[in-house]
């Protein structure tokens, strides 16, 4: 039987020695706890004029309430009260904003509930007395004292900072608003920076010309802005009727501070007409797109098909190796117990095959800089819809391959077969399609998304690293086919669609459509990887008989992706080619 450590029993002493400081500890003395509008012990609590005049229960309760647990059963004293003193000692006199309630208790235990407002005998709810940036400030003291005695037993308190003067509301010089497509967006410039605004409520009517009154109800807002100076507005206040663009619209905003304290109406900006906008996809197939867009599932069919092929993949590895998994968790477990019969393996120079299993798995990942020749299209007739969306914008794309080494070659190396899955977007601006702006960039925001699915075979030339130690070039080429499923959306979030102009459409860019579909093509790339193994042999070593990490490299490659449907009509063209770099690794 294994004996326990030294140190092991000098734990076991010091739990022994925590122990017996507690057993001799005195009992716990009586303990009180105090909530304020849900506010625990110590903390601060904000209130304003809701919670004196009660207009704002659910956010501003006016009530302190609390509970206490008395050491014995005993004639102690329960007493609430407020006072400026944060050590709360009791005051002598019931002035002005401060109450002494003591009360005998018979029980061990109790509970508490009292106004606040009361409290303070109505001296913090003069609308006078405080602001933002100088709040009141009180303790609420709830303490338990010994009969007979002078001293606090124990006592329990909330920090408690009232103002009862309403922020101001913005300036009406500040605001900026823009149209959108059946929406406005909103900026303002607060009236105050020092004073912290929890909650911006934005106000919108119909004009008087547009059959509207422009008058508003605070009780009634278009929208919440808990952080910022922006906002978007896309209903009205009291109907909570969507904006019609062309109707003209008024728009007020106000403020509430921390304290609960809403600001009166600021000046009202009329005049505010929201206009159509055109997405991507529809400023596409104005200008001549050809693409109709098809259903969600086809892009779904074709993963799944993705999916079922790397399935039937690894399905066949497995028949014939008996050893891999279905995901790169499981090749890993795998590898591990390949390592079990390797156990012996000492040596750092990991070039000899021999020492090791055959790798099973590959995963890539690689970044590159991806701008779809949309605008290539003939049927655009030189129009550029891409470049007067998302402008020079040339975001990231991000690519992960999983696939399987299938044959191993000491004389040409090895080839990989698997499947490739990615993720693109770009956002840009849409395009005013009426209006005094018409043909310019509006607010409104639209969403091009791109995922690249593929499958792929790749010839890696790695027999050379494989069998040299300090040479750690692998050059390789890949092909396959792909896949980009790709989906616009508009201003409002929605997948953009496009009606028919016309009731007989002449042309493709009259005709219906719809923002989301799947180019299909094929893709090819060569490129040289460098091992980083042969940088050191022994941390590889490690890292193959922990995790079963065969090979790690970085890489990069010149990629040429073809997607127009195999230059078929009627696609949106993805075509792109450029430098990718990325890192993998091979277990």
């Amino acid at each position: 039987m294994r004996q326990p450590s030294r140190f092991a029993l000098h734990k076991v002493s010091f739990a022994a020695l925590v122990l017996a400081l507690f057993a001799l500890a005195p009992a716990a003395r009586a303990v009180v706890t105090v909530t304020v509008g849900g506010t625990s012990s110590g903390s601060i609590y904000k209130f304003g004029l809701a919670a004196c005049e009660g207009t704002d229960a659910t956010n501003h309760p006016s009530t302190v309430t609390g509970k206490y647990t008395l050491s014995t059963a005993s004639a102690d004293a329960l007493a609430i009260f407020a006072t400026t003193d944060p050590n709360c000692t009791k005051p002598t006199t019931t002035t002005a904003g401060v109450t002494y309630s003591p009360s005998s208790t018979s029980t061990t235990a109790g509970s508490f509930s009292v106004s606040l407002p009361a409290l303070l005998l109505g001296t913090a709810c003069s609308a006078s007395m405080a602001s933002p940036t100088t709040p009141g400030t009180v303790y609420v003291c709830v303490t338990l004292t010994a009969s007979g005695a002078t001293t606090t037993a124990d006592s329990g308190y909330v920090k408690v900072q009232y103002s009862m003067t309403k922020p101001a509301a913005p300036p009406l010089g500040g605001f900026a608003i823009n149209p959108g497509n059946q929406q406005l967006h909103i900026s303002w410039t607060p009236a105050d920076a020092s004073v912290t605004i929890t909650d911006w409520h934005l106000y919108c009517e119909p004009d008087a010309t547009d059959g509207g009154t422009a008058a508003f109800d605070p009780a009634y807002y278009s929208t919440d802005v808990s952080a910022g100076d922006t906002g978007t507005v896309t209903q009205t206040s009291k109907e909570q009727a969507a904006l019609v663009n062309g109707t003209s619209y008024s728009v007020a905003i106000t403020a509430t501070d921390s304290y609960g304290n809403q600001s009166d109406l600021s000046g009202i900006s009329s005049g505010n007409i929201p206009y159509p906008v055109d997405d991507f996809y529809q400023y596409y197939r104005d200008k001549g797109g050809s693409a109709l867009g098809c259903a969600s599932s086809d892009g779904a069919a074709w993963m799944a098909l993705i999916a079922g092929l790397l399935f039937v993949l690894l399905r066949a590895r497995k028949s014939k190796r008996g050893g891999a998994g279905l995901a790169l968790s499981l090749a890993i477990c795998a590898a591990g117990s390949a390592r079990a019969a390797d156990s012996d393996y000492k040596t750092s120079d990991f070039s000899v095959p021999s020492v090791r299993a055959p790798r099973r798995i590959f995963f890539g990942l690689e970044f590159d800089r991806y701008k779809p020749q949309v605008d290539s299209e003939k049927g655009l007739k030189g129009a550029t819809p891409y470049m007067d969306i998302f402008q020079h914008r040339v975001p990231w794309r991000v690519q992960a391959e999983l696939g399987i080494e299938a044959i191993h070659s000491k004389y040409v190396g090895t080839f990989v077969v698997g499947v490739s899955a990615g993720f693109w977007q770009n956002i840009g601006k849409g395009i005013f399609s009426g209006g005094p702006q018409g043909g310019q960039a509006s607010s409104d925001t639209t969403l091009f998304d791109i995922w690249p699915v593929g499958v792929e075979a790749q010839w890696r030339l790695d027999m050379f690293t494989d069998r040299v130690r300090w040479f750690p070039f692998i050059p390789y080429a890949k092909a396959g086919l792909m896949g980009g499923i790709w989906a616009v959306y508009s201003g409002n979030g929605d997948v953009s669609s496009r009606a028919s102009s016309s009731a007989t459409p002449s042309s493709a860019a009259h005709t219906s459509g719809r923002g989301q579909g799947i180019t299909y093509g094929y893709t090819t790339a060569l490129g040289c990887a460098i091992s980083l193994d042969a940088i050191d042999p022994g941390i590889s070593n490690e890292a193959y008989l922990d995790l079963g990490l065969q090979r790690t490299s970085v890489f990069a490659e010149y990629g040429w992706t073809r997607l127009d449907g195999f230059h078929s009509s009627g696609n949106l063209i993805l075509t792109d080619r450029g430098w990718r770099f990325g890192l993998s690794l091979e277990f």
